[in-house]
């Protein structure tokens, strides 16, 4: 079933537990795939945000899997927008993520905008549920208030980021000459980037 102002450009994505996935070509409020059997399918929306899949969104296929329907529907959706600072220049490196609390049992998933260039976002939440804020790209950086609830209209929240405290590292090298020493570099990856 078609969800109330659906965009006419939506399709369904089918994808098995390998990764492969299959998009579905949509006629009105019908679809139709062609898909390997023996595996089973996590079904999506794309080109729909703000619509999920409410049920049949798993598919298991085989020979005789012919006919699957599913239930579409809108989310309740407001739009929560505002600044981003403390990053400086790192905000092009910037990805944010908003995650549901786990309990509250959300499909919707947020697909928060960045504008580097104003320093500033914006995203759409669904109200009552707390969601808490992540970043990637900026790990020398991270956001102390990063929990965010919502009521039944537009909101406008700055997300403030401070810098991560340093610490000295004191380095003994054993086992070198005064002329290996010296030439010794030393270089700190951050693996969480």
């Amino acid at each position: 079933t078609a969800a109330e102002g659906l965009p006419e450009d939506y399709a369904v994505v089918f994808e098995n537990e390998a990764g492969k996935s299959w998009t579905a070509t949509m006629n009105g409020n019908s679809y139709s795939v062609d898909l390997p059997s023996g595996y089973t399918y996590d079904l999506s929306l794309e080109n729909a945000n703000g619509y999920i899949i409410q049920s049949g969104n798993s598919l298991d296929v085989n020979e005789s899997t012919a006919t699957h329907n599913l239930s579409v529907i809108k989310v309740e959706l407001y739009t929560v927008s505002g600044a981003i600072t403390g990053l400086g220049s790192e905000i092009a490196n910037l990805v944010l993520f908003f995650r549901a609390d786990p309990s509250a049992h959300k499909i919707f998933v947020p697909e928060p905008v960045i504008d580097a260039a104003t320093a500033s976002y914006s995203v759409q939440l669904e109200p009552g549920c707390e969601y808490t804020l992540y970043a990637m790209g900026v790990n020398d950086y991270y956001i102390p208030q990063n929990k965010l609830t919502i009521g039944n209209a537009d909101h406008s929240k700055d997300i403030v980021f401070e810098a991560r405290p340093l610490h000295a590292v004191n380095i003994q090298v054993t086992g070198l000459n005064s002329e290996q020493l010296g030439k010794l570099g030393l270089t700190f990856t951050n693996l969480q980037r």
